[in-house]
């Protein structure tokens, strides 16, 4: 099977286990904010931003190093699986010793006794990287499909129990690591390769030099996502963090899921085609302009419909949330498209370079941060990713083009048609918004399905690309339906 191929029907399995995740992913999601309080998802974002930062250095990035190798060495996979259950005992000390001084510096005892359990995920972690690692390099993305709805059925009735009980912020976390463990045994019983981890980790020196720029590539990245949290938690108040939490993951849904199916599934085609000597170019323009026709109407009609959407979904509490929901969604598409070239970067083995990329946000963000969350609160933490991103786009942008060999005018084109089309989107939005009832059902259903129709309408008349690739697809049907 040609890579392309391959990508295409790991591609295919990825969508469709996100897509059937996340459907049961979003309807406990709902409930469980109903049965919990702001406060709790404030406690339950410091905890992750925790927990996070020390997951980047759990991984070291051998996962990775495992992917994009030209070959598979068992040695080399015992000698990873080692030293990653070694690093997760240390990790698991550390924040055992830890977590008192970082309850007391976040002003909140509770955090603490989050803390110490939550190390866990180390260890669960350290057991399933071989493994999936394994079945991303062979794109056997079906059995990742299989893992990832069984971990999210696991989480949402764990979570949506505990909350119904009575639980709390436990309702989350329990709910996480339960979802976890179901994981890692669905990609251990799925995976081809049984490997016992060693200590012999000088088999480990070839992935050193890779691992350690991942490693602070990532924890760098890690630094720029989670510093607006940070200052959030220094600035804000528990409740006021939990609706900025709340509106940054609403806000972030057509990044994160998209990027996941996209990710996984890219990195090992790129790699492919970077060992192979196939240009990157055209696959990766391609890949832009696909993701942008998706993003730029769902990042649209995310900022023109949160309030209603907000309402009706998680309600009244948490309506606050809705105007800084509509501010981070405006970055959404930017953030989509620097996620693809790191990917890209670091599938061809230019993590160093992809490391100064995220150490440029990492000078850039606080400080869009600071100043956002000082003089305007959540609405500024939210305002400063509208305007911070962009800005670290367009600093890193010269280093990708010439390690990539994309010209900022061709990147810039994958744009245009998504944005033409979204242009009666909004027109449509704005209009049929003020004809209907003040009900949130209402303000929301009948308003997004026009700017749907009216997306897909023009997306038909502006783009001859999607028009022919609509034609085939319905010839295909036509012709396998007779």
């Amino acid at each position: 099977m040609q890579i392309r191929d391959r990508f295409l029907h790991s591609l295919k399995w990825s969508a469709i286990g996100k897509l059937l995740s996340q459907l049961l992913s979003w309807g406990s999601t709902v409930v469980v904010m109903r049965l919990l309080q702001t406060s709790d998802y404030g406690l339950m974002t410091m905890t992750m931003m925790v927990i996070t930062l020390l997951s980047n250095l759990n991984e070291f990035g051998f996962g990775s190093a495992l992917v994009r190798g030209e070959t598979l060495d068992r040695r080399v996979c015992g000698a990873v699986f080692g030293a990653m259950l070694a690093v997760a005992a240390v990790l698991n000390v550390t924040l055992w010793l830890s977590a008192a001084p970082l309850a007391a510096f976040f002003n909140d005892a509770r955090l603490a006794e989050l803390l110490r359990p939550a190390g866990l995920i180390f260890l669960i972690s350290a057991l399933s990287t071989v493994p999936e690692s394994v079945l991303r390099r062979e794109m056997d993305f079906k059995a990742i499909a299989y893992a990832d709805i069984a971990s999210v059925i696991t989480t949402s009735l764990t979570a949506l129990a505990l909350a119904y009980t009575g639980h709390g912020v436990w309702a989350l976390l329990l709910g996480n690591l339960a979802g976890a463990l179901v994981r890692t045994l669905v990609l251990h019983a799925r995976a081809h390769t049984r490997v016992w981890p060693n200590a012999d980790f000088q088999q480990l020196r070839g992935l050193l030099s890779y691992g350690s720029n991942l490693t602070a590539s990532r924890f760098t990245w890690w630094f720029m996502s989670q510093v607006d949290v940070l200052i959030g938690a220094k600035l804000l108040s528990t409740a006021a963090l939990g609706l900025y939490s709340v509106a940054l993951t609403l806000a972030s849904l057509p990044l994160q899921k998209s990027m996941q199916v996209v990710n996984q599934v890219a990195f090992s085609a790129i790699a492919k085609l970077k060992n192979s000597g196939q240009p990157l170019r055209p696959e990766l323009l391609k890949g832009l302009r696909g993701l942008n026709l998706l993003a730029l109407p769902s990042c649209a009609l995310l900022a023109l419909l949160a309030e209603p959407l907000v309402l009706l979904m998680i309600g009244k509490q948490w309506a606050d949330a809705a105007p800084a929901l509509q501010l981070i969604a405006l970055a959404v598409p930017i953030r989509l498209c620097s996620a693809i070239l790191a990917t890209a970067l670091i599938a061809t083995g230019h993590a160093g370079a992809d490391f100064k990329n995220t150490l440029s946000g990492a000078l850039v963000m606080p400080l869009a941060f600071a100043l956002g969350g000082q003089f305007w609160g959540t609405n500024g933490l939210a305002a400063a990713w509208t305007v911070g991103v962009p800005l670290v786009f367009l600093l890193n942008f010269p280093r990708s083009s010439r390690l990539l060999d994309l010209p900022l005018r061709q990147v810039l084109g994958t744009f245009r048609t998504g944005l033409l089309a979204c242009l009666p989107l909004v027109g449509l939005v704005l209009g049929t918004k003020a004809l209907m009832p003040a009900q949130p059902l209402w303000q929301l259903l009948v308003p997004g399905a026009a700017g749907v129709l009216g997306y897909v309408l023009a997306l038909l008349l502006v783009d001859r690309a999607f028009r022919q690739w609509l034609q085939a697809q319905l010839a295909a049907r036509l012709n396998k339906d007779s």
